[in-house]
Order: C-alpha cells, then structure tokens, then sequence
C-alpha cells in the first residue's frame, strides 16, 4: 500500500470507530428508555392490581407488585442526598419495616428540601405498629460512582447517605437482610407531614422520552461522521482525476 493510500485508509478507520462508539451509546440510551418504560409500564398496573401481603411480593419477583400489610417500623431512617424535586434539593428518606410474617423492606418517607445553611438534616423514624399499603418497587439506581460510598450519623437515629445499595446499606444495618437495598415500597400516600412524595415513579433521573431524544442524537452524529468521511473521500478523488486530467496530452 502506497504512502497516498495509507490517508484515506486510516480516515476511514478512525470514523468508523467514532460512528460505532456513537451507536453503541445511541443503542444504550435506547436500552435505558425500555427498561424504565417498562417500570413505568408496571408501577401503573401493580396501582390496579390485587395487593398481596409483602412476602408475597417479594418472592414474586415482579418488577413492580401491590402490597397491603401490616408490621412494625425498625430503625435507622436512611437519608439519601442529593435528589432533586421541582428544581430545588434535597434528600429522600426510607425507614426499613418488617411485616408481621417478618418479611423486611424498606419504606419511602417521601422527600424533604435542604434548609438553607445546609445543616445535617434531622431523622424523623416512625414507631410502632403499621398497616401499609403501596407498591414494591426496584430500589433509586446509584448513579455515577464517584468514590466510596459515604455514611454520616445523623440525628434521632439515622443516616445520611449517598447511594441505595446492598454494599454500603450492611454495615448501617447488620441485623437486617443483605438484600435489603434491591427494592422500596412506595406507599400511597405520604405517611409523615413533613415530607412530600413525588408522583414521578422515576425521581432524579431521565424520564424515558428524553433517553430517546439522546438516542436519536447519537445516532444522528454517527451517520454525520461518516456521511463526512464520504465527503472528503469524494473531494479527495475529485482532486485526483482533476490532476490527472491537466498532464493528459
């Protein structure tokens, strides 16, 4: 291979790598819009569905299920940061709850606006015995790991926490399941005053259009890549034969 082809060769190779890195994130944004469309798709018919006790539930495996059922509130109240609400920040908190069969879960609070001077919020547990009705959801992904997870204590028995996950929840809860932090139950209605609980099912995150709409985008700046490629390919034997046809007798 000539010196004047080993150009456009390795042209052609660099777009082709940049169009497939485009696509495959183009086709991840793609992935991200079903799977949260279908936990959209869920949560609306678990809301219609027949409530089962929480045991049941959980061993359904269902992406979303129907809970009705009765137990008793444990502590400590986890505090997750930074989520967001109506353009403000803020915090969410979930109180772990085992059902009178002992099945254990965690349960939403609901959200909560940091006050101005940023202090370290206050844990507000619920005590005693408590009928609950809601429904059992997969647990707010973690997001971007940036670091470890940290844990601060907090005030009348809680945490503030950065990510809902198994590894950093077993240390915080060493007598609860393991697997705790894989699902939440969102119940019906706020169960503390002070709190507010969203309507979106998917809070602090994309909602599914917008997944499609950066799908679109990738996808959109692979073909101009290549479609560029292609360009000044064709300039580049435009130019050939236009010199070639100057030294023709």
């Amino acid at each position: 291979m000539t010196r004047q082809h080993i150009g456009p060769v390795a042209g052609w190779l660099l777009a082709l790598v940049v169009a497939a890195a485009m696509t495959a994130l183009g086709l991840w944004q793609l992935e991200r819009r079903v799977h949260k469309q279908a936990l959209l798709d869920a949560y609306q018919q678990a809301m219609h569905a027949d409530a089962q006790p929480l045991a049941a539930a959980l061993a359904s495996g269902a992406v979303a299920a129907a809970v009705s059922d009765c137990g008793q509130w444990l502590a400590p109240v986890l505090v997750l940061d930074n989520q967001q609400h109506g353009g403000r920040a803020g915090h969410r908190s979930f109180q772990p709850w085992r059902s009178d069969s002992g099945a254990v879960v965690l349960v939403e609070q609901g959200w909560r606006s940091w006050n101005g001077n940023r202090h370290l919020p206050q844990a507000h547990p619920l005590a005693g015995q408590h009928c609950l009705r809601g429904v059992l959801l997969p647990a707010p992904p973690a997001g971007l790991r940036a670091g470890q997870s940290a844990a601060q204590p907090l005030p009348g028995q809680g945490w503030l926490i950065t990510r809902l996950e198994e590894a950093s929840l077993q240390p915080l809860l060493p007598s609860l399941p393991a697997d705790l932090g894989r699902q939440i139950l969102r119940p019906h209605a706020v169960l503390d005053p002070g709190y507010q609980l969203p309507e979106a099912v998917l809070p602090n995150t994309l909602p599914p259009d917008r997944h499609l709409g950066y799908a679109v985008q990738w996808f959109a700046l692979a073909a101009s890549v290549l479609l560029l490629a292609l360009v000044l390919t064709l300039r580049r034997l435009a130019g050939r034969a236009g010199r070639r046809s100057l030294w023709r007798p």
